[in-house]
């Protein structure tokens, strides 16, 4: 995973310009070749019975967690998600379109009861159990509550939504049924629990916070975490011995640290047996050149773009803003970064949103739309004037992009962007800081002016973005945005199971924040994946999760 991927959990179509040299299609996917669409998943797909049994699978990551506990701020990283999600069993399966179904492992049925209050009840597998044989139950997801429900601030969450609408938890009329009482209806109650926590991670918010900055939480899923050493930066996964349903046919997963600009070197040169190319040209080339590999492409989950303070500085201007919204040439980003990959894409112009995905329109598609004479109209009225440096009452236009040090696409974009910028009298600079503090010294505490990472979408655009717009003082909302339009906004799509009348209100929000522009999606990208050959079940995806208990070496 990119370590400037964060979890947003909220928001792809990308078009194949020319075939990919080295693809092979999922059995399940469409292939890749055959027409201008990159398919959903792409992947060599196996049956078990094909694979092996045994076999160590390494794979990169490229910032030590902060935190084990995926559900911490400091914990909410794509790296961490790597660690963890072998180890946690998923509450529902999600097909290659996005689909989910109740996954067996954990339930025989999660459903809706009829009436009122609205709940929702869980009938677990009674076979579910953590890695020391203690049954998964109750006091699990009372813990999962109350540590992400908001009423103790103490416990530092990466969000709270949905959590914050439970007004109870109770064991169900039948053995292994819990029920999840909640103030209202809550249409994206599925995003919920996972992963499940156990007590021992949520009984108090010094556990929460900092118990597992060292250690991992225990298991639920197929792999419990059997070694961490920061020093090495590796994290070692074995088979839990406890898992209850299909063996896992690897033995192994280890992972192990790399710089990003080192990665697909690394995976050329056999250290590892993956690599995620990202937006990173050299990266495919070098991961295409692997003998013994090949590149697997989908579309995909992440947006990168420039986020906005707009609590501070001239970025506080919300003229300032829209004007760097014209000016930037996002178009040129974009081909800059898929044309030598033979691959077209889409710009991004909704934040809650992705092209290709059920409810996307193109709201931000005049605030983003590149016009430098307008951008100098704006500064203009704001009252900005000058010829090559705008000034107002004395003070220059400048900005600093704040990004992790040795990144070389992260500096490639603040060059674009610079340049951009330069031709309508604002200067742009590079503030390069230590990748390990990027999110937990300057992005959360808001300690920059604008900053380049990449947003990880998912299923339910609600509770993977309220957070990050709807109260000003939330920490997962990083540029400051504070309209309050959006929050009763949000309350009533949180209410709202007719699928069309809330995809509706969502884009009513976000056509809101587009006044503000507090971000600027620069491009998505396609999921592009360098794997060794003979690895199955395993590649570039869309929607659907990586099912570790059929991901192994073909025999």
């Amino acid at each position: 995973m990119n370590v400037t991927t964060r979890i947003l959990g909220g928001t792809l179509t990308v078009l194949l310009a020319v075939a990919l040299a080295g693809c092979s299609p999922g059995k399940d996917a469409p292939d890749s070749r055959a027409g201008k669409n990159l398919p959903n998943t792409d992947y060599d797909a196996a049956d078990p019975a094909e694979l092996r049994d045994g076999g160590t699978l390494t794979l990169p990551f490229e910032d030590y967690p902060d935190n084990f506990v995926l559900s911490q701020l400091d914990g909410n990283t794509g790296d961490t998600a790597s660690a963890v999600y072998p180890a946690s069993v998923r509450l529902f399966r999600v097909d290659k379109v996005g689909q989910r179904t109740v996954n067996p492992d954990f339930a025989s049925s999660i459903e809706r009861l009829p009436g009122e209050p609205f709940t929702i009840e869980y009938t677990l597998n009674p076979k579910a159990v953590w890695e020391d044989g203690t049954p998964i139950g109750l006091a699990d997801f009372v813990g999962t509550w109350q540590a992400q429900n908001g009423k103790n601030p103490d416990y530092l969450a990466a969000g709270t939504t949905g959590y914050d609408r439970i007004t109870d938890i109770v064991a169900g009329d039948s053995p292994g049924t819990i029920r999840v009482v909640f103030d209202r209806v809550y249409a994206d109650w599925r995003s919920l629990f996972f992963p499940l926590l156990p007590p021992a991670v949520t009984a108090t918010p010094a556990a929460f916070n900092d118990g597992y900055r060292t250690q991992a939480p225990p298991s639920s899923g197929p792999f419990r975490i059997a070694e961490t050493n920061a020093d090495t930066s590796t994290v070692r996964l074995v088979r839990n011995e406890r898992w209850w349903g299909a063996a896992p046919r690897l033995g192994e997963i280890l992972l192990r640290g790399v710089d990003q600009t080192a990665a697909a070197q690394a995976y050329a040169n056999r250290e590892f047996d993956v690599v995620e190319v990202a937006s990173s040209v050299d990266a495919f080339k070098t991961a295409q050149g692997r003998s013994d590999g090949r590149v697997f492409a989908s579309t995909g989950l992440a947006w990168t773009h420039l986020t906005l303070n707009t609590s501070t500085g001239p970025l506080a201007d919300p003229r300032v803003r829209q004007a760097l919204g014209k000016a930037i040439n996002r178009k040129q980003i974009l081909q800059s970064v898929v044309d030598p990959m033979g691959l077209s894409g889409n710009l991004v112009e909704n934040y809650l949103y992705v092209p290709g995905q059920a409810g996307y329109q193109p709201n931000g598609k005049d605030a983003l739309a590149y016009d430098p004479a307008a951008a100098r109209e704006i500064l203009d009225k704001a009252g900005y004037t000058g010829d090559k440096i705008r000034s107002k009452d004395g003070v220059p236009l400048k900005i600093e992009i704040t990004i992790p040090s040795g990144i070389t696409t992260s500096r490639q974009r603040v060059d674009q962007i610079a340049a951009d910028l330069a031709e309508v009298g604002i200067e742009a600079t590079a503030n390069e800081v230590p990748i390990a503090g990027l999110f937990k010294d300057f992005v959360t505490p808001r300690q920059f002016s604008a900053t380049i990472f990449t947003y990880s979408a998912g299923l339910d655009p609600i509770a993977n973005s309220r957070d990050s717009f709807a109260a000003a003082d939330a920490p997962q909302n990083v540029t400051g945005v504070d309209d309050p339009r959006v929050a009763p906004l949000f309350d009533r799509a949180e209410g709202e199971e007719d699928l069309d009348t809330q995809r509706k209100t969502i884009n009513e929000i976000d056509r809101d924040l587009w006044e503000s522009v507090p971000i600027i999606p620069l491009f998505q990208r396609p999921n592009v994946v360098g794997v060794k050959k003979g690895l199955a079940n395993y590649g570039a995806t869309q929607f659907e999760p990586v099912d570790w208990t059929r991901v192994g070496w073909r025999k």
